[in-house]
Formats: structure tokens, sequence, C-alpha cells
């Protein structure tokens, strides 16, 4: 997807060392369906590490959730970002 391509080159060039680590589809309880991705890279001198979930909604419009936290906490966090995005519903 072409808005994706362009999201993260963007996101490659804002910060060192970054390196993408993963991509796969994620479906949600409700069955949308999107793409994440997650990346390391090195912000104000920390490892970092960032989950972006990318999603198509209505109209062509584009929805991007982002997951932060220290590459460190990423065992603990990554899960719990995923659980929450689990949930995610639109409309009614």
């Amino acid at each position: 997807d072409e808005y994706i391509k362009i999201n993260i080159g963007a996101i490659s060039q804002a910060f060192e060392q970054f390196k993408e680590i993963g991509r796969s589809e994620f479906k949600t309880n409700s069955g949308i369906v999107g793409v994440a991705i997650a990346l390391d890279s090195e912000q104000l001198g920390r490892k970092a590490r960032q989950i972006f979930y990318f999603f198509s909604g209505k109209d062509d419009k584009k929805i991007v959730f982002t997951c932060s936290f220290l590459t460190k906490d990423s065992e603990k966090l990554a899960p719990l970002c995923a659980a929450s995005l689990q949930t995610l519903k639109f409309g009614n």
C-alpha cells in the first residue's frame, strides 16, 4: 500500500538506527483487517520500539494507531498494545 510505504519512508528518515523488525496482517476481534509494522530506532539517545497499526476507513481514509515504548519493555508492552487494538470497532 502506497500510504504505508510513504509513512515508513518518512519515519526512517526521522530517527537514527531505524530498522523494520516485523510486518504482518492484523485482524481485530470485529474482523477489521489492517497491517501491523514494528520498528526499532534510537530516539533521544534511547532505543525505542514503535508498532504502527494501519487500517483503511470509509471513503479511502487511512487510520493509524501507534504504540511507542522503550525496546527493553517490548516483551511486556507489545502484547498489551495488540490486545487493545483487538477491541477496535468502526461505526456503531
